[in-house]
């Protein structure tokens, strides 16, 4: 009785934790932080609810961070990061909808300079997003997500670069 107890505590513990990384139509959670400069891609319209194996990409945003008095150093063989002289925590999550006060947005896809601190991509029903050039625990990755016809974001698990060390 008592390992039941514990093997259904377990699930619920295991059932309850986030993702390393997730997106809803307001915001975008990874967890550890957000500490690298990740990017959105928007692909052109397909008929297919399946991820295209030649995709090609309509719109794309950058994430940058506001590094302005962010400075890191190693204690322990951890990096430590400081702003300003004060412990600094890099966000997890991230609000599509309003300004957030460490980063801003670039297109680069059609390229413009005008920094935009709300996200700037419209998200659409019906097309395929992929989000790249960022980590999560040192390894890079990527996540491919679909927005079906009802506005549900459906996520694909994160994928990791598998990069040999030849």
């Amino acid at each position: 009785m008592k390992s039941h107890l514990i093997f259904i505590l377990l699930l619920g513990v295991f059932y309850s934790c986030k993702k390393n990384i997730e997106i809803s139509p307001n915001e975008l959670y990874i967890d550890g932080g957000i500490k690298d400069e990740l990017v959105i891609w928007k692909l052109r319209k397909t008929n297919s609810k399946q991820y295209p194996h030649s995709p090609t990409y309509k719109e794309k945003v950058k994430l940058k961070i506001r590094t302005k008095g962010i400075t890191r150093e190693y204690i322990n063989g951890e990096i430590k990061y400081s702003k300003n002289g004060k412990p600094f925590k890099f966000e997890e999550t991230l609000s599509l909808t309003s300004k957030n006060k460490n980063y801003y947005w670039l297109f680069e896809k059609p390229i413009d300079t005008t920094r935009h601190d709300i996200f700037p991509l419209k998200l659409e029903s019906n097309n395929w997003y992929f989000i790249n050039q960022f980590s999560t625990y040192g390894s890079n990755c990527y996540l491919k997500f679909y927005i079906d016809d009802k506005g549900q974001i459906n996520q694909h698990e994160l994928e990791y670069v598998n990069l040999s060390p030849i």
